[in-house]
């Protein structure tokens, strides 16, 4: 889902005469989600064994760091080391609700462990409890997708909000594919919610409830079929009810060129959640998706 918004900033980026590279931690199969990009795209260990990889032999001018989370800032002081660089952070989630999450303890008592006592191993795909902070000071900018996150911007460290753009070529509202209808084996009766995205720790419960309100659609008596996209956990499978598969199409990891047409098959599309620490700082990647295709969205 980042790709995605990385990869619009990219393009209007190139389109004013900047030439952008996109890292990643382990290896570009992700990027290739992006059709035509207007980036190249490497590794983390690749650009630090060539910090001089732009076509004109200058290193980078400026490192959008991509969240403060633990890959992104370990490569980011390292790359630094090598070339001086600007340093902007991307701030697209409330990182320390994550962590708290993810080692069930809350945030304050985290602070406060020596990290050989956290009830879990660190992952270098959250944030590191104390050093994030770190790097937000280090900041010559932030950028934050809703506006909420500014309270975690360090005093003095320029902010500006950077909502994600939509390909409206690519998500637009589009005419009922029959034919996709019948391929997938949907009744002429049944309704439709389709839901694109995978399954996290951070948002399994709400998805969760997503499954439940279309099993109690079907047991009220209103045909209702749950198309998924997207990867699930086998802990997160385990908390469906038993009858599940009789009212869920799950398609797995798709090529993103199918996702317009599904989501053109719902008679609604439901983001699930509530307000709290999770969702008031965050903007479900779907949504501006959703709302480009033009069918009801909840």
């Amino acid at each position: 889902n980042s790709i995605n918004h990385i990869s619009g900033f990219a393009r209007e980026l190139t389109k004013r005469g900047h030439t952008c590279m996109v890292a990643v931690p382990d290896g570009p199969p992700t990027l290739t989600a992006v059709p035509d990009p207007a980036f190249r795209a490497t590794t983390f260990e690749d650009l630090l064994a060539k910090v001089d990889c732009f076509p004109d032999g200058r290193p980078a001018d400026i490192l959008h760091a991509w969240t403060p989370r633990e890959s992104v800032r370990r490569f980011v002081l390292r790359y630094r080391q090598l070339a001086p660089s600007r340093i902007i952070v991307h701030l697209e989630d409330n990182e320390e609700h994550l962590v708290s999450q993810y080692m069930e303890t809350p945030f304050e008592a985290l602070k406060n462990l020596d990290p050989l006592d956290y009830p879990k191993p660190l992952v270098h795909g959250l944030p590191h409890p104390i050093r994030y902070r770190t790097l937000l000071r280090l900041a010559d900018g932030i950028t934050v997708i809703v506006p909420p996150l500014r309270r975690f911007v360090p005093a003095g460290v320029a902010v500006l909000d950077l909502p994600p753009g939509v390909d409206f070529e690519f998500y637009r509202p589009l005419s009922l594919d029959s034919d996709l209808r019948s391929e997938l084996g949907l009744r002429a009766e049944e309704k439709v919610i389709a839901y694109t995205g995978s399954n996290t720790f951070a948002n399994e419960q709400e998805i969760l409830e997503l499954y439940l309100a279309v099993q109690t659609l079907n047991q009220r008596g209103v045909p209702t079929r749950l198309i998924r996209t997207g990867i699930n956990s086998p802990q997160f499978l385990a908390m469906l009810p038993s009858d599940w598969k009789a009212w869920t199409l799950d398609l797995g990891f798709i090529d993103k060129n199918r996702l317009p047409a599904l989501l053109s098959l719902s008679d609604v599309l439901v983001q699930p959640g509530k307000v709290g620490d999770f969702n008031d700082y965050r903007l479900p990647s779907k949504l501006p998706e959703f709302l480009a295709s033009g069918r009801p969205v909840i």
